[in-house]
């Protein structure tokens, strides 16, 4: 099943919605997860119109920072389990398969003692879902110094938290496309 995962900065920007509708086109994904919208429902929801997606969850921003989105074509059955600020969590059954799997969409916090209780939240649900399960997005951690440009190291305290969330939650990193730093925003 085609998902895009995407931190989109800002759902309203036409580059962005441009963006979106080209990847929608090209990759026809059945499962859209975007973090930081920025934006209320009704302007998010005009713009998964354009992208040809009717289905919906939508975690509103706080002020003008975040905000989550699920959007899903009709090809699949998703039955929303649990929200919140920094996840949705869903379940997802293709039309016309038996296999059911759990899909948990995040957006971590960049505070290293919130990011732990978030950590914790995830695991405590993960270990209540049946199956498969993929958990996606954000995490606002790395699991060793190469991962991270600049001046301030993560301490090794961090870095074993997230590993240790990695291993107890059994997950694989799948890896990822495009420039290894979002935040390059094209620069050399």
């Amino acid at each position: 099943m085609r998902t895009i995962v995407w931190n989109c900065r800002g759902l309203g920007r036409p580059l962005t919605i441009h963006t979106l509708k080209r990847i929608c086109k090209s990759h026809s994904p059945e499962i859209v997860f975007i973090r930081e919208t920025k934006n209320q429902s009704r302007q998010v929801e005009a713009k998964l119109r354009v992208c040809g997606y009717e289905n919906w969850h939508i975690i509103h921003p706080e002020g003008v920072a975040g905000g989550l989105v699920l959007a899903w074509k009709d090809s699949i059955s998703v039955q929303i389990i649990s929200s919140g600020e920094f996840f949705v969590a869903a379940e997802i059954k293709e039309v016309g398969s038996s296999e059911v799997w759990a899909f948990i969409g995040v957006h971590l916090s960049c505070s290293e003692q919130i990011r732990s209780l978030q950590f914790e939240e995830l695991t405590t649900m993960s270990q209540h879902l049946e199956g498969k399960v993929v958990i996606a997005g954000d995490f606002n951690a790395i699991t060793r110094q190469a991962e991270k440009e600049g001046e301030s190291k993560k301490s090794a305290t961090t870095l074993a938290t997230f590993t240790n969330f990695i291993d107890s939650n059994e997950l694989v990193d799948i890896g990822m496309m495009g420039h290894p730093f979002t935040w390059t925003n094209r620069r050399q």
